[in-house]
């Protein structure tokens, strides 16, 4: 049993897990949400047009679940990444805007005249 697990993982290498990974980082938010959407539509939807679903969902609807979870799960990471990339761009946008401000300190104001 563990002979097949480890054959498959060598045959999967990690370059190809970590450029999959890479791409779902750069889809929109949307796009991923379109496609949760689309897995529960399919749960959800009733029938219509005289076609009855139950056959395609008794036989298609695990994966229906796991699609539509596995996006929404995506979805959710991507947009709150999307949020702290956002926020952090905008303070270091707002860091390089600042203006310098003098500020006197009265206890340690003197000038003197040099020679």
């Amino acid at each position: 049993m563990q002979e097949g697990k480890q054959s498959i993982m060598a045959d999967v290498p990690a370059r190809a897990i970590i450029s999959f990974l890479s791409v779902l980082r750069t889809l929109p938010v949307w796009l991923l949400l379109g496609f949760a959407l689309a897995g529960y539509a399919i749960i959800f939807a009733p029938g219509f047009g005289g076609i009855d679903p139950k056959g395609f969902r008794t036989e298609w609807g695990i994966w229906l679940w796991i699609e539509a979870i596995g996006f929404s799960i995506l979805t959710v990471t991507r947009a709150i990444d999307a949020s702290i990339s956002a926020y952090l761009e905008h303070q270091r946008n707002k860091m390089d805007r600042r203006a310098l401000r003098l500020v006197p300190r009265h206890q340690q104001c003197w000038w003197h005249l040099a020679r």
